[in-house]
């Protein structure tokens, strides 16, 4: 016969409280096994939401200092596997968080948000891009043109880039030989 537990102590924590009940439980049903299946499966939910929080930071983190950065020193092909990188990770997860997961969805929503910039970030970014060219999508953005080229990307993202990415992606911009030679961000 198992020795009785130890009695709890005035200042115990009450996880020590309950850990000494639990401790008699076989005592008061003898011969009856208790189930702690539970406490594997809570485990794996609980390192998922630990992986999915730590996923969340990581991306609004990365996404916060790109929006800080000098667009001339962006480098969209980084950005753009780290979104795929992300875009794994998030996948892989959704087979151990539950489908509607807040945290979940919001890293999903976070790089699909950003992922839709790199295409015209990356053109952009281009070395064919003439001050032409700059002059020309402001302009169909309805926005006036700035003085100084010299953007974060974060101010390059506040204007309204995807309702005028026909504009941007056009390409006799780009490949028109009269125009300037001198390039927006060189």
């Amino acid at each position: 016969m198992p020795s009785p537990p130890l009695p709890v102590s005035q200042g115990a924590p009450p996880t020590w409280e309950r850990a000494c009940k639990v401790n008699v439980m076989p005592l008061l049903f003898p011969g009856e096994q208790t189930d702690v299946s539970f406490v594997a499966r809570s485990r794996g939910l609980i390192e998922a939401h630990e992986h999915v929080w730590r996923l969340f930071r990581t991306i609004s983190e990365q996404i916060t200092e790109w929006r800080c950065l000098a667009f001339s020193k962006f480098n969209t092909p980084l950005a753009t596997e780290k979104m795929a990188e992300w875009q794994r990770e998030a996948s892989h997860m959704e087979e151990s968080l539950p489908a509607d997961h807040s945290i979940l969805q919001a890293c999903v929503h976070m790089i699909t948000s950003f992922q839709q910039f790199l295409p015209l970030l990356q053109k952009l970014a281009s070395s064919l891009m003439k001050s032409s060219c700059w002059r020309e999508f402001f302009t169909a953005m309805g926005v006036k043109y700035p003085v100084n080229l010299q953007f974060t990307l974060g101010q390059l993202l506040s204007y309204p880039l995807l309702e005028h990415s026909d504009t941007i992606l056009k390409e006799p911009c780009w490949m028109s030989g009269s125009v300037s030679s001198r390039s927006g961000f060189s």
